[in-house]
């Protein structure tokens, strides 16, 4: 039996959706899970693993069955996804030495530089809006224990 691939880009897609989705899920395992009503560190890493892995489920059949655009899929854009995966590298790296403020504006102006279209003015513009947002939800809304400032700054 031939498997017959009618849109290419949802099939990747699906396949690397069920890929993460399982390994999420696999990784959630190693914590206690609780119960719906008590629900332990690896509850939530685990149900959302399996709606990952769902979706990419959805994906590989809806390729099976759909038709999608003709054509292969474009290459693989290395630049841009070293820069994202960079940025949110250089966010987790930055946040406990930096703050909050220094990471997220590196996480944002970092990312950004992927954009074939990057304007730093925007970018700026885009990371004091998403900082201000962050602090507002995050720090004051939900009280999250984060440094604001460089540990160097505040003392």
């Amino acid at each position: 039996m031939r498997i017959s691939v009618k849109n290419q880009k949802d099939w990747l897609a699906g396949l690397i959706f069920l890929f993460f989705g399982v390994l999420f899920a696999w990784g959630a395992t190693f914590y206690r899970m609780g119960v719906k009503s008590r629900m332990g560190p690896g509850y939530f890493p685990f149900v959302l693993g399996c709606l990952l892995a769902l979706l990419g489920i959805v994906l590989v059949v809806r390729s099976l069955s759909v038709a999608g655009e003709k054509g292969k899929v474009e290459r693989l854009h290395v630049k841009p996804m070293t820069l994202v995966l960079g940025a949110i590298a250089a966010f987790a790296l930055l946040l406990n030495w930096a703050g909050l403020i220094v990471a997220l504006f590196a996480l944002i102006i970092v990312s950004s530089l992927a954009d074939q279209e990057f304007s730093l003015r925007e970018s700026t513009i885009n990371a004091a809006v998403l900082i201000v947002a962050s602090l507002l939800l995050f720090v004051r809304g939900l009280q999250l224990q984060f440094p604001i400032w460089p540990a160097f700054l505040v003392r």
